[in-house]
């Protein structure tokens, strides 16, 4: 039974690898399209949009260091 369960954590840690590259992905893109957006977001200032775009750009960078910290100190199975 312990093998099985070694597999399901192992699926489960690969799949968390590769949401947390995901989540960089997105914040980054997310704070890109804010900051080069001109009237999509038009119910937002332009001041709080250039705000909320380096947010979530530095928001993403946190999160990549994170990943590569957490990728390199991981012991391998």
């Amino acid at each position: 039974m312990t093998g099985d369960s070694n597999i399901s954590s192992g699926r489960m840690q690969n799949f968390l690898r590769y949401f947390g590259h995901f989540m960089v992905i997105f914040y980054v893109g997310a704070g890109i399209a804010l900051l080069l957006s001109g009237k999509t977001f038009d119910m937002l200032t332009p001041a709080i949009r250039i705000v909320l775009g380096i947010v979530l750009i530095l928001y993403g960078i946190f999160r990549l260091w994170r990943v590569i910290k957490t990728d390199k100190y991981e012991k391998p199975d």
